[in-house]
């Protein structure tokens, strides 16, 4: 074979070979572009739902009568949590009452050491105590036990022998002589000098 003829089969050889992979790779782009087209097009569909599919969507929604059963079902279940609702809050606002008392007590028995006595002044800003107020949104009443003014308990017993701190309730009602338990159910006192505070006794 001549040194042409070599030559002119090498040619064809790699020229069959640069056709060969060529189309391999003209069938790869292909797939791949198809492969992009495909979820495109998939995309399309979910952002552009077809009217067959509109339709499928929209009868799956609630009927009338379902939405009625349901708003019953809730309303039945809000009148049921009111109650328990109400409940918390007045105990959440008891709460708040007995620890504004504590740190009033508090505040009183550091004025007493300071001065060295054992006799409370007669109001909370002469020793220097500025009262919160309570849950209510009112002054917590402060006085000293006098007789015939004291707070009694619900069996005519004074609740201190020192001073009288408290809050009148939700009511803003409270009077000091037992026998008012309407007035007086709400209130939130200090009792036993101190060593009880809450719902008046």
């Amino acid at each position: 074979m001549s040194w042409h003829e070599k030559c002119s089969n090498a040619i064809v050889a790699n020229f069959v070979i640069i056709l060969f992979f060529e189309r391999d790779a003209i069938m790869f782009v292909k797939l791949k572009f198809q492969n992009i087209f495909d979820s495109v097009s998939s995309f399309g569909h979910l952002m552009c739902p077809t009217q067959s599919q509109q339709v499928t969507v929209r009868n799956s929604g609630f009927t009338m009568v379902e939405l009625i059963v349901i708003t019953a079902i809730l309303a039945v279940l809000a009148m049921m949590a009111m109650p328990a609702y109400n409940s918390y809050l007045i105990s959440a606002k008891n709460a708040a009452c007995v620890s504004d008392i504590r740190v009033i007590e508090k505040a009183i028995s550091a004025y007493l050491l300071e001065n060295n006595t054992t006799v409370p002044a007669a109001t909370l800003g002469e020793m220097g105590i500025v009262s919160p107020l309570d849950p209510w949104k009112r002054q917590y009443e402060y006085q000293l036990v006098v007789a015939g003014s004291e707070l009694e308990d619900s069996a005519g017993n004074p609740l201190n022998t020192d001073y009288d701190l408290y809050s009148k309730g939700e009511n803003g009602l409270s009077i000091p002589a037992f026998g008012h338990d309407a007035e007086n159910k709400d209130d939130i006192a200090r009792s036993n000098d101190g060593v009880f505070v809450g719902v008046r006794p």
